[in-house]
């Protein structure tokens, strides 16, 4: 004869203390969450920042020494490029200028041909131009007495950064569920 152990039950003193526990695990798990939410979006905009001064210092190697006299006309250049079946779903679309004191010497297309960005003062800054938030890096060359400017509108960065922020999320969000089940 063949003993079948009876299928356990949960205690009644037992049941609270598991859900107390899943409770726990749940509420620290959400805001492990957040916290990566949060340093994943702050990051990602540190790595938005570091492109725009990559990118200055790309246009300043560019046009320092082609960069007409004042009062020749500014060179204008046709940036930004539309993305195209060789670009990168991230690819994005970044204005410039070269002003040397009060002249615009240089700008992309889309660029304000009669202002500058943010005031011409080197290192970062968030403006609003319209209905635009713009960040802007300002690197100074002493040298040839120039200020590049390089702008990027803040909403293209905003979703970009949200974007990679969200798939980190859902990355802890799905584990969720599956260590409840596991408990």
């Amino acid at each position: 004869e063949v003993l079948i152990p009876e299928s356990p039950t949960l205690k009644s003193s037992t049941r609270p203390l598991l859900v107390g526990l899943l409770v726990a695990i749940m509420g620290l798990a959400l805001l492990e969450a957040a916290w990566s939410y949060r340093d994943t979006y702050h990051e990602t905009e540190e790595i938005f920042d570091a492109h725009l001064a990559q990118y200055a210092r790309i246009i300043h190697n560019l046009l320092a020494n082609q960069i007409p006299e004042p009062p020749a006309l500014p060179l204008v250049w046709p940036l930004p490029f539309e993305a195209d079946e060789y670009g990168h779903p991230y690819e994005r679309k970044l204005n410039f200028q070269v002003w040397r004191g009060e002249s615009l010497l240089a700008y992309s297309a889309a660029a304000p041909p009669d202002r500058s960005y943010a005031p011409l003062s080197p290192g970062y800054s968030t403006i609003r131009l319209g209905s635009d938030s713009w960040r802007v890096f300002n690197l100074p060359d002493p040298d040839h007495g120039l200020m590049i400017q390089v702008a990027e509108r803040g909403d293209v960065r905003g979703e970009m950064a949200e974007l990679i922020a969200r798939r980190t999320l859902s990355k802890s969000l799905t584990l969720i569920p599956l260590i409840a089940l596991l408990i």
